[in-house]
């Protein structure tokens, strides 16, 4: 039996992306998206979270900051571990992320020399591919 995992995402980044280094050198950072969603004629904030990867993970914080809309494509993840405090399991669900489009930015960073080309093509000079390591997450 064949099993589809994608996921689609358009919602704006909650904080300014951090990048992060593993022991091996590959670049990570983790985003929060939120997204509104109509609960009976009220709007309702949901939080997602996502990692992204190598070229793509180096773009996100180059070219994007807090309140930036973007539109993310991966797949669902889940982290395991044992909360050092009480000693339960504990997992969260995340999204891998393959691929960031960035949509609309506010303009409140420096998203590269020639202001007047789309982030979109400019991110394409620093993605090096897809090449993500899970095994090297520094969390």
């Amino acid at each position: 039996m064949a099993y589809v995992n994608r996921v689609i995402l358009l919602g704006n980044l909650v904080r300014d992306p951090e990048l992060r280094t593993t022991n091996s050198g590959t670049s990570v950072c983790n985003l929060t998206l939120a997204m509104n969603k109509k609960i009976k004629g009220v709007d309702k904030a949901i939080f997602v979270e996502v990692t992204a990867w190598s070229g793509t993970a180096e773009a996100v914080v180059k070219y994007c900051g807090k309140g930036d809309t973007v539109l993310v494509e991966g797949e669902l993840d889940n982290q395991e571990w044992e909360d050092r405090e009480t000693g339960k399991k504990r997992s969260k669900i995340f999204v891998q992320c393959s691929n960031c489009q960035f949509i609309r930015t506010k303009g409140h960073k420096d998203r590269g020399s020639d202001k007047d080309e789309p982030p979109a093509k400019r991110v394409k000079e620093i993605e090096d591919g897809d090449d993500k390591n899970k095994s090297d997450i520094p969390f």
